[in-house]
Parts: structure tokens; C-alpha cells; sequence
């Protein structure tokens, strides 16, 4: 088994970097600290429990055709605890723009000494609709918008890697690898899916028996695009309240508040202040998670998760 190991963690990190490094396409979150796998295929099972989670997001209120994002995710650990399998669901509308699709993932953890190393994969489709005839152009007749309604299907996966400890974590991955064309044309950039990198890392560190802090980073690199870096900063009182705030590069400040309301139940939202020239027009955005985990393996006894 061991000899497997070594042959797989290489292959994942090949494949990883061989992918490496224009505008960012994949949906923006700010709780992903606490929703891992919207991100990070790698990230599966590490609840230790089955864990389903329902986000909504509204950007930039007040503008016309603002950003709106649903996902829906559930992962959960095997009997087989090396193995853990995933699915995530999306739908997200930006204008006259529509992007829905679904993800299935598989995850693969070692256990260390002191945590577990994951590495996983996603294949998945997506559907990617535009409806141009409603919208109204400066120039009558405008070749590009002549087509009413574009649609197309593609496939795309992704892979990640990811390491845990109970006070530690750092992942790094790609979600979507293939640069799919969204639309036909004789550009050959003109309407292209591009490849967004993740790399994230953060620790909880214990202040007080009833406070633990949690910083956290995350760093996003989208193919002809600026680099965006996330710092944030979480305080954890008693295990059952989370306060926080997030800083994201050119773009916002963000407040985040995330209860635990039972052993199982937890509710989140975030408000994110535009901080570039949309704060003159926009109130700013929101965002709703609801997280529940289903414990059916092991001990009745649960250990807190805090990534």
C-alpha cells in the first residue's frame, strides 16, 4: 500500500502543477473556510461525517444583473475511510448569463502521524445559456450579439490536494482544467473558459479555554489575470460562535458570523463592502450557508471541526 501512495501523490502533483499558470469565471465565495470542497475536490470526507451544505449568494445588490450563486454540496468518508466521494451542484447567473452543472468527486486519504493527506478528483458538466437578444446595444444590428440564445455543453474536471491536522490545514488545487470554449467563433480566446488555481492554508490557535482563533489564506490565480489574495481572520467563542472578518484583494471587505446551533446544525452569512469603484453603486453583497452533518460511523462522541 505504501508503494501505491508514493506512485499517487506524485501523479496528483503533476498534474497540478503541469496545469499551472483572464478574468475570473469560476463563482466567488467568502465562507469557503468553512465549505472546503467549493474549492477543493481534495477536500471531501474531512467532516468525518456526511456533510451537506446549501449556500446563496447575492453580489453587488443594486445593480442590474449582478452575480447570484446556489450550490448545494454533500461529501462524506466510506466504511473505508481512505476513500471518501462527493457531489457539488451550481447554479449561477451573472446578466444574461446562466452557468449551472454538477460535480462528482473522489477523494483518496492517507493517514499521517499527525493528520491525513488527501488527493482528489472531480469530473463533472455544465450547461452555459446566453440569451443576447435581450440586451440593448449603442450600435444597431451588432454582429456579436445576433444570435439570441447561446448553449452549450461541456465537460471539464479538476483535482487538489489536501492536508489536515486538528489545528492545521493547507490544500492547493485546480477545480476545472480543461479551457473550454463557450461559444463558437473564429477567436480562438473569444468566449474561453480559463484554469483558477487555489491555494489555501490556515490553524486554529487556542487563546483561551473559550476562545480560539483562526487565520486563514487564500490565494487565487486565474490565467491573465491579477493575482487576488484572501487574508481573514475568524474568532472562535465557546465552540458555537463564529466571528470573523476577510480581507479580499481589489475587491472587499467582508464581515462573517456563523453559529453552531446544534451538534449537527450550523447557520452562516457574510456581508462583503466593496472597496473598489463598485461602492459608489452597489450596497454590497450577502451570503447564506447552511451546513448539517449526519454522523454514522464511529464514535457518538464528536470532535469539533474547525475547517
Amino acid at each position: 500500500m505504501r508503494s501505491v501512495n508514493l506512485i499517487l501523490f506524485p501523479l496528483f502533483a503533476c498534474i497540478l502543477i503541469c496545469s499551472f499558470a483572464k478574468a475570473q469565471q469560476e463563482p466567488l465565495f467568502t465562507q469557503y473556510m468553512f465549505n472546503g470542497l467549493a474549492i477543493n475536490p481534495a477536500y471531501a470526507g474531512s467532516q468525518e461525517a456526511l456533510n451537506l451544505t446549501l449556500l446563496a449568494r447575492k453580489q453587488w445588490l443594486a445593480i442590474e444583473g449582478a452575480p447570484s450563486t446556489q450550490t448545494l454540496s454533500v461529501h462524506s468518508p466510506l466504511k473505508n475511510e481512505r476513500v471518501a466521494l462527493g457531489m457539488t451542484f451550481i447554479n449561477d447567473q451573472i446578466g444574461v448569463t446562466r452557468q449551472y452543472g454538477t460535480n462528482i468527486i473522489y477523494a483518496y486519504r492517507i493517514p499521517m502521524k499527525n493528520g491525513k493527506l488527501s488527493m482528489g478528483l472531480q469530473s463533472g458538466i455544465s450547461r452555459y445559456r446566453s440569451n443576447f437578444s435581450s440586451l440593448h446595444t449603442k450600435q444597431p444590428n451588432d454582429p456579436t450579439f445576433s444570435s439570441d440564445e447561446v448553449s452549450t455543453f461541456s465537460l471539464n474536471f479538476g483535482t487538489g490536494i489536501y492536508y489536515s491536522t486538528q489545528r492545521f490545514y493547507a490544500g492547493l488545487s485546480v477545480p476545472h482544467i480543461l479551457s473550454n470554449h463557450l461559444r463558437n467563433s473564429g477567436i480562438s480566446d473569444y468566449g474561453k473558459q480559463r484554469r483558477h488555481y487555489f491555494f489555501t492554508t490556515g490553524a486554529v490557535l487556542k487563546l483561551s479555554p473559550d476562545l480560539k482563533l483562526k487565520p486563514s489564506v487564500l490565494v487565487k490565480m486565474v490565467e491573465g489575470a491579477p493575482v487576488q489574495l484572501d487574508l481573514n481572520s475568524n474568532l472562535l467563542i465557546k465552540e458555537v460562535l463564529w466571528l470573523g472578518v476577510s480581507y479580499r484583494s481589489f475587491s472587499s471587505a467582508n464581515l462573517i458570523f456563523q453559529v453552531q446551533l446544534t451538534n449537527q446544525l450550523s447557520l452562516g452569512y457574510s456581508y462583503d463592502m466593496a472597496l473598489n469603484q463598485l461602492s459608489t453603486v452597489s450596497s454590497g453583497s450577502h451570503e447564506f450557508m447552511l451546513t448539517y452533518n449526519f454522523h454514522f460511523y464511529g464514535s457518538k462522541v464528536l470532535t469539533p471541526r474547525y475547517f
